[in-house]
């Protein structure tokens, strides 16, 4: 991992900035926390540390963005994620645009994206609530492979919910 992190930061600073945005950012953080532990066996302090960094900051990417989501009006109705879907660079299957276009299954699969994302850091109170947000996050990238071809976010984020899980067991009373 110390040397996948450095090939990875040399590729951000060689085309000065990543090419993903944030599955670029996590793969960077997961590598750096990673790395760290690996560098430092014999301190179980750090290596919780880094397991802890990782898993707040999958659950933080996931709030962060609803509560962006959220203050929008237009995700709020549906209409961004209808946009989202029709007028995209991204090769958006063409039964998936016919989908959005219905201003009701656009309300629901916007909603359903924010309380996904909203919700999330529930998956740290309970380790079965923790299971079932992670295969929800489990679908919800497939989805985007699917539907925006995003497939680095579903590694990534992937990558990170080990320590997800590790923290909701850590933090069980």
């Amino acid at each position: 991992p110390p040397l996948l992190w450095v090939g990875a930061l040399l590729t951000v600073w060689r085309w000065r900035g990543s090419f993903n945005g944030g599955s670029d950012s996590m793969t960077l953080l997961i590598l750096l926390a990673v790395s760290l532990a690996l560098l430092f066996p014999s301190k179980p302090v750090l290596q919780k540390a880094c397991l802890f960094l990782i898993a707040v900051q999958v659950t933080l990417s996931y709030f962060v963005a609803g509560v962006v989501k959220a203050k929008e009006r237009d995700w709020r109705s549906g209409r961004a994620l209808a946009l989202l879907l029709t007028q995209t660079p991204y090769a958006v299957p063409a039964r998936v645009q016919k989908w959005v276009e219905n201003p009701r299954v656009a309300f629901a699969g916007a909603w359903l994206i924010l309380l996904f994302e909203l919700s999330f850091p529930l998956a740290l109170l309970d380790i079965r609530l923790c299971w079932i947000y992670l295969g929800l996050g489990l679908v919800f990238h497939l989805m985007n492979v699917w539907v925006l071809g995003l497939n680095r976010f579903f590694w990534a984020w992937l990558a990170g919910y080990p320590a997800v899980v590790y923290l909701s067991l850590s933090l069980i009373w």
